[in-house]
């Protein structure tokens, strides 16, 4: 029980609060066809759409590879703490598990060489039955802009690593 006092003596709600809002580092994404149809091969995919080589359309499944990224970038966030010291989330991104994931698609689709820009902020960050849930919001966009793919990332952090 010691272990959980000392959670909540370093995460308290007030230093909690101040982890909404904050951005999570940009991830960026290449696309190449190879990796597309590779990925729908690996699912089983039969459809000849996702599976030809010269101009393949993503499988909707495949974007979760893309914000997994977003979601790694979970164990790096810290903020400044009132004397001034960085204060990290996550201690040990060991116990660190992918809760859920909610996708906004859009009807833009990927080609071969775009690069994506994954740009992320935490929501809610809050401890519950001594786990700690963090949810962020992340928005990625293409060379033009365009917003390829929003998504709702749930991830928890078990005691011990928080």
């Amino acid at each position: 029980m010691e272990e959980m006092t000392n959670m909540s003596e370093r995460l308290t709600p007030e230093i909690l609060e101040k982890f909404q809002e904050v951005r999570i580092d940009p991830v960026k994404t290449k696309i190449r066809n190879k990796r597309l149809v590779k990925y729908a091969k690996a699912i089983g995919t039969t459809q000849e759409k996702y599976l030809d080589k010269e101009d393949p359309v993503e499988h909707p499944s495949y974007v979760g590879t893309i914000v997994v990224k977003a979601l790694l970038g979970l164990a790096d966030v810290a903020i400044e703490g009132p004397d001034g010291e960085e204060i990290k989330l996550i201690l040990n991104p060991l116990f660190v598990v992918h809760a859920g994931q909610d996708y906004e698609f859009t009807d833009v689709h990927l080609k071969d060489g775009e690069k994506l820009l994954t740009n992320g902020k935490l929501d809610e960050v809050f401890i519950k039955d001594g786990m700690l849930f963090l949810v962020a919001n992340c928005e990625t966009t293409n060379e033009n802009d365009e917003i390829v793919l929003k998504t709702r990332i749930t991830a928890i952090c078990r005691q011990g690593g928080f």
